[in-house]
């Protein structure tokens, strides 16, 4: 199993890179690394150590709403080499999300797919034959209730049973309740152990989708 502290260089140097596109395109924004665009902190890393560990359990591919210049695509990438991620994006930031996509699949050998359009719209188009092929749906979509009950919907109707699922931003309450409310209807079984540190502001919860078999 890969160790995180061993690829804090080399994801911090992909970070500059994608920050750099983000600048260049007047779109630097909050991410994975930086709760703001720029500042960071213990709870920043204490996230990117979770997803980092939970992508050597997926076995195939990622699917993640909300890419915007990759971050979290490439801490997956870095972590599992053998998984393939596909992004959706509302491509409010289109070049910048274009040319962070050109620049992963130039350092990652072609690993990424981006669905460009509205995840409510996306994910339903998707063809159920794919639904196989998702180890873990990675939601960091619209940040409102309606969204977050549209994107937790629309995945977990997707998805097998066992998938793991990733919750961001649960600090914002609407999140969270919805995140709850699948752990207590069983339609997600909570995963408090896969998050070794849990981040007290921009968090995460992590679970897996339990369908009927």
């Amino acid at each position: 199993m890969k160790l995180y502290d061993d690829f804090k260089e080399v994801m911090h140097h992909h970070h500059q890179q994608l920050t750099k596109i983000a600048i260049k395109h007047g779109e630097l924004e909050g991410n994975i690394f930086t709760y703001d665009g720029q500042r960071t902190g213990d709870f920043m890393h204490a996230k990117m150590r979770n997803v980092f560990n939970i992508a050597q359990l997926c076995d195939d591919t990622v699917l993640e709403i909300g890419f915007n210049v990759g971050n979290s695509a490439m801490i997956f990438l870095t972590a599992n080499s053998d998984i393939k991620f596909y992004a959706v994006d509302v491509m409010i930031h289109k070049e910048a999300v274009k040319e962070a996509v050109d620049y992963l699949n130039k350092h990652f050998n072609n690993r990424v797919t981006l669905f460009e359009g509205d995840s409510l719209k996306v994910i339903p188009s998707l063809d159920r034959a794919f639904r196989d092929r998702i180890s873990l749906y990675h939601i960091d979509g619209w940040h409102a209730k309606e969204g977050i009950q549209a994107d937790l919907k629309n995945c977990y109707d997707l998805s097998k049973n066992g998938a793991f699922v990733i919750c961001d931003d649960t600090n914002n309450k609407c999140i969270q309740d919805e995140y709850d409310a699948y752990v207590a209807a069983n339609k997600v079984k909570h995963r408090p152990d896969l998050v070794q540190v849990k981040p007290p502001n921009w968090s995460h919860e992590i679970g897996q989708f339990i369908k009927e078999v």
